[in-house]
């Protein structure tokens, strides 16, 4: 590899980097999320949008999820995940979740039972 080739490439990959960081910090601060489906059952409607973004005081959600569900509900600690990051996403960083496996936790299952 000749001088102008290396200077060429080492440009090329401070550029690519550079782009990256960029777009990384961006993202940061951008919400983007697209929901494709029909219905769009992945996405807060207006109003909801609206009436989380009015939220004044922090607001935690303790969200106990057993791993050890049948099979037909397997996916709904993703589809809850996802809703959840949502409102956190329109709150203006007031809305919080913290997930938490029960499964093997006595003093977890008897805070989940407390809590409802």
């Amino acid at each position: 590899m000749n001088m102008h080739s290396k200077k060429s490439f080492i440009t090329y990959i401070i550029t690519i980097a550079a782009i990256l960081i960029i777009v990384n910090i961006v993202s940061r601060n951008l919400f983007f999320r697209l929901d494709l489906t029909d219905n769009k059952m992945y996405s807060l409607s207006e109003s909801s949008k609206t009436v989380v973004s009015k939220i004044d005081d922090r607001l935690t959600m303790k969200v106990y999820f057993s791993d050890n569900l049948p099979g037909e509900y397997g996916n709904n600690r993703r589809y809850l995940q996802d809703i959840l990051e949502e409102y956190t996403a329109y709150s203006n960083g007031n809305i919080h979740f913290e997930f938490y496996r029960p499964d093997d936790d006595e003093k977890m299952q008897e805070d989940a039972q407390k809590s409802g």
